[in-house]
């Protein structure tokens, strides 16, 4: 992953915040996420991890510059599909078959 983040140069984006709340802040912009498991044996970075999380997603300038960055390194996500676009059991099924 560091290998990544340097070739996109995300630092430049940090305007003042840590590369872990830069991370979490990424993470929770995410339309489609629903969920964050970030682990600490550490109640301070607990504390500090949900003061981040209270901040919300990053701003939408930044957001889409870090997209990009990370596009242009090399680093896209794999689309998602949509939940009604996933095949039902019966076209898995046939799918199955057809190997």
């Amino acid at each position: 992953m560091q290998d990544r983040w340097e070739r996109a140069r995300l630092d430049e984006l940090l305007d003042g915040l840590s590369r872990i709340e830069f991370t979490l802040r990424f993470t929770l912009s995410h339309p489609g996420l629903s969920t964050t498991i970030v682990g600490t044996r550490d109640p301070k970075h607990l504390r500090d991890n949900l003061q981040i999380a209270s901040k919300g997603p990053l701003p939408s300038d930044v957001l889409a510059e870090a997209k990009r960055r990370l596009s242009e390194a090399g680093s896209a996500p794999e689309p998602v599909p949509a939940a009604d676009a996933r095949p039902g059991p019966a076209a898995q099924a046939s799918a199955r078959g057809a190997l």
